[in-house]
């Protein structure tokens, strides 16, 4: 069984959007051009009321001036001047000065999509989806999957040089064998019975039967899959991060007894129904074992952290550091990096409520102490927060977190601060930590959020959001409303302007500071796993993938750009078009496993963007597919 197949409720909430979209098409034989419906995106309209609100304030500032004047009898003079009052009204009519000019570039400019700056590149089959990752160095390219990793040279796109690991021809390592070297120290860490795991016999789980099950049970750490990558513009290393696991799953409280899917448990607690599965032979040989102790089922976060030589530059030819660094019963793990702190979360998690946040010392970790490279759970979290640690309290009323707190991939301008956001209902959470004014790897502190009120979500993201001087953007499905005629098949973007004011994390919805909440639809398809991000100039790129099977088109990859001085987003072009679907294939590609893609800014200039997902072939097949715009 495929590693992504094990993934939870979220992936199950796509896979039946994905069967729901698929069964109110209606086949048809032609392939028609694809069109990208954007509501709600003309910025232009937004920026009338602010030009007017300026006129409105100016008017009101000369009325306070004094005047007219003078002294009875004889004709009056002009108002008299007032300095401040004067200074207020030049500036107010400079930011109108400008606004109007922004309108009227506005109004003027092409909706033509933009060219890509680098052609599609379709990626070796090693790296093939699920989870088309990227991430952008200097000097190299981390492109991945799930379960396996491929350096590239920056410059060539040909696979670099790496020898600390087993790679195939291709250059591509599973990420199994990056972690292998950690599995015994996690082995000895679960202190599990001598017949469930042995960490001093590397062969014990082959030593499971299926007709004797409780003699060896296969506990020992085996996998390392959910696979993420960021790349650390500071340090300039890459940092690879994977879930880690044994064979034992929960059974689901309901279903057929030989299903070892963790899809279906609400909690740990054995009275709930979750019982372990009997991990051995096919799918048909797996059995839940009601006689196994639930306490058995471990899952861990394994980190890398590659060096850098003696020039601080992008080093592969040494190992890198590895450690097993956090315990939780989840997948779908979360990571984020800004400052002195690395932020761990996950997507899923197999207990009520919010998944936890940890923090870790991200200078230690990619500058161990003696004997902490190749350890497990040896380097403690500064701090481990509780999702309801982070509720809000807002003009009267209580907003507490009640999904997963996604660490903020941080760009720019807020110093100390590292955001979060959350859901709580129909409203999205703002939230924040910081570290100690005087020690930047202390213990840090929770700092108050605010809401958004967004209206019914229905769906989530399944990334990070990302911030960028003042602006933090996310795009996650929205749907037109909540039932199988009209699935979430909706490309939902969002621009939330953000500051710090008085230790709290505030989130505004005013368009004249930015804030944007923006809908794609697509022509008579679904568009599936929208990604945003804003290069250095305020410029975004949105991307998702595009799925019609009413009109026999395979999923494709398509993006547009919105110009920080256009106010209309350009209208969509491919990175890749799928293609035709074959006669012979009858179900949607993309239903299993397909959760994420990449979009990520090349360091060396901030403005060129990196786009990273998948695309399918007549047969159904996915590929790993990457490309470059520059806005």
């Amino acid at each position: 069984m495929s590693p992504h197949a094990l993934r939870a409720s979220a992936t199950l909430i796509r896979r039946t959007l994905s069967v729901a979209v698929m069964a109110a098409f209606v086949f048809l034989p032609a392939r028609a051009s694809a069109t990208d419906r954007k509501r709600s995106c003309d910025n232009c309209q937004t920026m009338l009321p602010a030009i007017e609100a300026l006129g409105q304030q100016i008017d009101q500032l000369y009325k306070q001036r004094i005047g007219p004047y003078g002294k009875p009898g004889e004709p009056l003079k002009p108002p008299k001047p007032d300095p401040d009052i004067d200074a207020r009204i030049k500036a107010l009519e400079a930011q109108r000065d400008v606004l109007t000019k922004r309108h009227d570039v506005c109004e003027k400019a092409s909706n033509d999509p933009p060219s890509l700056a680098m052609k599609p590149v379709t990626l070796s089959d090693s790296v093939a989806p699920a989870d088309a990752q990227i991430a952008v160095g200097r000097k190299f390219v981390a492109v991945l999957n799930t379960s396996n990793v491929i350096f590239l040279d920056k410059k060539t796109l040909k696979p670099a040089s790496v020898s600390f690991v087993p790679t195939g021809s291709d250059g591509s390592f599973g990420v199994t064998d990056l972690f292998h070297s950690v599995f015994k120290a996690l082995d000895q860490s679960m202190h599990l019975p001598a017949n469930v795991c042995d960490p001093n016999d590397p062969n014990f789980d082959s030593k499971f039967d299926p007709k004797h099950p409780d003699k060896v049970i296969p506990g020992c750490i085996s996998e390392a899959y959910d696979t993420r990558v960021i790349y650390d513009e500071s340090r300039h290393r890459f940092w690879i991060e994977s879930a880690v696991r044994h064979r034992l799953f929960f059974c689901p409280p309901e279903g057929p007894p030989f299903t070892g899917l963790s899809i279906g448990c609400s909690t740990v607690d054995p009275s709930s129904g979750c019982l372990i599965a009997d991990p051995g032979g096919d799918s048909k040989g797996q059995r839940c074992h009601h006689d196994w102790d639930t306490k058995w089922l471990h899952r861990f976060v394994a980190v890398a952290v590659t060096r850098v030589d003696k020039d601080g530059n992008e080093d592969l030819s040494k190992p890198p550091f590895v450690y097993g660094l956090w315990e939780d019963n989840a997948d779908w793990p979360l990571m984020s990096l800004h400052n002195s702190y690395l932020i761990l979360s996950h997507l899923d998690r197999k207990a009520p409520g919010p998944p936890p946040v940890a923090v870790f010392d991200a200078d230690r970790l990619a500058n161990p102490h003696l004997g902490d490279d190749g350890s497990a759970l040896k380097i403690k979290p500064l701090a481990e927060f509780q999702g309801n640690d982070f509720t809000v309290q807002q003009a009267g009323n209580t907003f507490p977190p009640d999904t997963v707190l996604y660490p903020v991939n941080m760009h720019g301008s807020m110093g100390r601060v590292h955001l979060l956001v959350g859901f709580s209902g129909d409203s999205l959470l703002f939230l924040g930590i910081t570290s100690p004014e005087d020690n930047p790897s202390g213990v840090p502190k929770i700092l108050k959020g605010s809401t958004v009120p967004l209206g019914p979500l229905h769906v989530t993201p399944t990334d990070n959001p990302e911030y960028r001087d003042g602006m933090v953007y996310l795009a996650f499905n929205g749907c037109k409303e909540a039932d199988n005629e009209h699935p979430c098949a909706l490309a939902r973007v969002l621009r939330v302007p953000v500051t710090l004011q008085d230790d709290r994390v505030l989130a505004s919805t005013d368009p004249t500071l930015g804030f944007l909440d923006c809908d794609f639809e697509g022509d008579d398809a679904s568009l599936g796993k929208p990604m945003m991000i804003a290069n250095k100039n305020g410029d975004m790129v949105v991307a998702f993938e595009r799925f019609s099977m009413s009109r026999r088109i395979s999923t494709g990859l398509r993006f547009a750009v919105w110009y920080h001085d256009h106010g209309r987003i350009s209208d969509g072009a491919w990175v890749k078009e799928g293609d035709a679907l074959n006669a012979s294939v009858t179900t949607a590609p993309g239903t299993d496993g397909l959760d994420l893609g990449s979009l990520v800014l090349d360091p060396e200039d901030a403005q060129t963007v990196w786009i990273s997902n998948a695309f399918s072939d007549s047969s159904g097949s996915f590929h790993h597919v990457i490309a470059t715009v520059k806005p």
